[in-house]
């Protein structure tokens, strides 16, 4: 069967780490996904298992903070069909978890 996963957190921000967002899925033939703001607006709609997200809305990048993911995905060989939902932060700003530079003396 498919399986899906979800990522909660993704920094468009051209460092080359996690600059799309992206459903995981496995063994998945089909995706229908979906991200939206915190007042219900689709800012994205992926209908294949290749899509991703850049973090743009209309061209132009969108506000960091929170959006929500819907997703479901499958193959032909098995009637199950994985569905997820979950919270996602769109971070810009470098990671806080990044080595701090070395003191200078």
């Amino acid at each position: 069967p498919a399986t899906l996963e979800l990522p909660t957190i993704f920094s468009p921000n051209n460092d080359g780490v996690n600059d799309f967002y992206k459903p995981r899925m496995s063994f998945a033939e089909w995706a229908e996904w979906e991200v939206f703001t915190r007042d219900g607006q689709r800012v994205f709609y992926g209908q294949t298992v290749e899509a991703s997200w850049d973090g743009t809305v209309g061209g132009r990048p969108a506000p960091q903070g929170v959006y929500f993911v819907r997703a479901r995905c499958g193959n032909t060989q098995t009637p199950d069909t994985p569905e997820a939902a979950t919270a996602v932060h769109l971070q810009r700003q470098e990671s806080a978890f990044k080595a701090a530079p070395p003191a200078s003396s």
